[in-house]
């Protein structure tokens, strides 16, 4: 959000429903970035994952999808999906089709252990304080992050394709894609930061969608902009006849579809919002909840189209962060009561403590004022 005095982010998550699909977590100082007993699995199945000499610098809290990957039936593989960690870092990891990477599933072994792209999230959130600490993990003909992609195991496909938006305390955004060239194997990290000149639209507003690759969005985007001269929040001058001005003409135009590129269209226009200095943080954090109930999926609003009477995507859970208190919020698709965990408070407990992020509705999903009503 472009607020003067408040740092806010947030994000939907938009997925199929699952039973336990998701998990808010704090992860304390020195754990490691993947479970062990993942790592035990994965490696009877010879993929053999990348382990630092130091364990998590810094703790963090997060929501955890649980994806039901083929032959690793736990319930908990702590695969972060979002999370804000406590030098105000967050990490956004979202769904990107056709992501090529670097390294492929058959270089991982005992002494050339790879980076798994599902734990990126939970490795940047635990080990990194500045974004100019990223390109680093990158570089060099040896670097860090060799990174690649399960496609699959115990004899099933297997495809989690990500990209990533990482934001900082100071307004600074960083995107993270693996793109290739058509019909190669393997591909190529790019980098996007917003403090690059070259990347304005990623500066107004941090925002990121899913497919296609963010180049192409930007493009879409510019091509949209040029279509709809002078669209802003502004309202259009009152035309000869009408009672008023009408408001909301600044924006006539604006895509209201759940595409991702439509979603990119509107995110960027919506963040030239007029409103750039709340008063109190419950106005900031209530603006960026109303900015993403314009960008939500409504439930039932897509259906795949060889199952056109069955539920599709739509917005599971929403987070909204706030970088300067370490302060996340969350709630879910049937239980919109905001939930808060002030991370400046866990800072030093030293337990993994986690909780079932509820997609379904339980006794608290609603404040009941009758009483206040009564005589």
């Amino acid at each position: 959000m472009p607020f003067e005095k408040q740092r806010i982010t947030g994000r939907t998550m938009d997925f199929e429903k699952k039973p336990d699909a998701a998990y808010v977590y704090f992860m304390p100082r020195g754990e490691d970035y993947v479970p062990q007993w993942v790592r035990d699995a994965l490696a009877t199945a010879d993929i053999y994952l990348y382990k630092p000499e130091k364990k998590n610098l810094y703790s963090f809290v997060g929501a955890a999808n649980e994806f039901g990957i083929a032959g690793l039936n736990h319930t908990q593989t702590r695969i972060f999906a979002d999370g804000l960690n406590e030098k105000g870092i967050s990490v956004s990891m979202q769904w990107l089709p056709d992501s090529k990477f670097p390294y492929l599933q058959s270089d991982a072994n005992k002494d050339n252990r790879l980076f798994l792209n599902w734990y990126m999230a939970s490795y940047i959130l635990g080990n990194i304080a500045s974004l100019d600490e990223i390109p680093g993990l990158f570089a060099g003909a040896n670097p860090t992050f060799k990174v690649f992609e399960i496609d699959h195991l115990f004899g099933k496909a297997v495809s989690l394709p990500f990209h990533f938006n990482v934001q900082d305390a100071e307004g600074n955004s960083m995107i993270i894609e693996f793109e290739g060239e058509p019909g190669a194997e393997r591909g190529a990290v790019k980098l996007y930061d917003s403090r690059d000149a070259a990347n304005p639209f990623l500066k107004a507003s941090g925002a990121l969608t899913n497919y296609p690759f963010y180049s192409e969005q930007v493009a879409d985007y510019e091509l949209f902009l040029n279509n709809h001269k002078g669209i802003s929040p502004v309202n259009k001058e009152e035309e000869p006849g009408q009672p008023q001005e009408v408001n909301g003409s600044g924006l006539l135009g604006m895509p209201g579809d759940g595409t991702p590129v439509s979603r990119f269209a509107r995110t960027h226009l919506l963040m030239k919002t007029v409103y750039t200095n709340p008063e109190s943080d419950m106005d900031a954090v209530g603006a960026a909840i109303q900015m993403l109930g314009n960008i939500a999926v409504p439930i039932g609003t897509i259906a795949p189209f060889d199952e056109p009477t069955e539920v599709g995507d739509s917005t599971l859970w929403s987070a909204v962060r706030d970088h300067k208190n370490l302060k996340y919020y969350y709630y879910d698709q049937h239980n919109n009561q905001l939930r808060m965990i002030n991370l400046a408070e866990l800072v030093n407990e030293t337990a993994i403590k986690s909780i079932v992020l509820e997609l379904k509705g339980n006794n608290d999903w609603y404040y009941d004022t009758t009483s206040e009503l009564k005589s």
